[in-house]
């Protein structure tokens, strides 16, 4: 029978599955973060690169902070600690997902529109 503390012994200092999906998703993270910010990239093209890094930065950054958590959290506080990262991921993922949904500007154009000086009225 499997309890809640299976889902969370994916850690990346105790799994080499792990540690390996951390490093890919930064070889990813590096390929796909200048294409969605490319000015020149059709919209089809910039759209998968933002629902893709909505997943990638999650996840690598629920398998960055688990070492973390492993290296300087105390034992007692850990398992709290780590289903506090989990549920951070999701909602995470949720937002950068509904961010491109629909009628929405996708992860790059936000990020962009930062930049964008407002119009005076």
């Amino acid at each position: 029978m499997y309890s809640i503390s299976f889902c969370f012994q994916f850690v990346a200092d105790s799994s080499v599955d792990a540690l390996k999906v951390f490093h890919w998703t930064g070889i990813l993270l590096a390929v796909h973060v200048p294409i969605a910010f490319c000015g020149f990239m059709p919209n089809m093209i910039q759209n998968i690169a933002d629902d893709s890094l909505a997943l990638l930065l999650p996840l690598h950054g629920f398998i960055g902070v688990n070492t973390v958590i492993s290296d300087y959290v105390p034992h007692k506080l850990a398992g709290a600690t780590r289903v506090f990262a989990f549920v951070t991921a999701l909602v995470s993922f949720a937002g950068l997902y509904k961010l491109g949904m629909g009628d929405g500007p996708g992860l790059s154009q936000t990020v962009k529109n930062l930049w964008v000086k407002p119009k005076k009225e």
